[in-house]
């Protein structure tokens, strides 16, 4: 076969493992995720205890080397709940500039929190000042004409 086959049997290989290495390293994606969301999460709803309504959090993925997962890589392995999040625009994912092992989870929540704040100052007037607050609606608002034929 000679030289030529020899030289590309080897490169072959090289390549062959190198491949071999990126589907092992995608295919244990999810797992490693999750592992490093559950080390994260204490500290990400320690945060948002504290107000926060952006907060960003740092994963990786130990045996990602050799290869860089591409942000849908990583958006495909994530668990269901921060999926959620992500299909919801409400967090995004930034790969590392320096480190092809890590991505940083961005959460965005402003505007949600900024309802669920109403509702919960709300509930709060409710039970301090209940006789000023009635469940039924507000009167209806007579018509202008109603209005100028009186």
């Amino acid at each position: 076969m000679g030289l030529a086959h020899d030289l590309a049997a080897r490169a072959a290989e090289f390549h062959a493992e190198a491949h071999k290495k990126q589907r092992h390293g995608l295919r244990s994606l999810p797992e490693a995720i999750a592992r490093e969301w559950q080390r994260k999460k204490p500290e990400v709803f320690k945060e948002a205890s504290g107000g926060k309504t952006e907060i960003s959090t740092w994963i990786m993925h130990p045996k990602a080397t050799g290869f860089k997962p591409s942000v849908i890589d990583i958006a495909s392995a994530l668990p269901e709940e921060l999926a959620r999040m992500h299909d919801a625009d409400q967090m995004l994912i930034e790969p590392s500039a320096t480190c092809s092992r890590s991505w940083r989870l961005k959460f965005k929540f402003c505007a949600l929190a900024g309802e669920l704040t109403a509702e919960y100052i709300a509930r709060d007037l409710r039970e301090e000042f209940p006789d000023q607050f009635t469940d039924e609606p507000p009167a209806k608002r007579a018509k202008q004409e109603e209005l100028d034929k009186v």
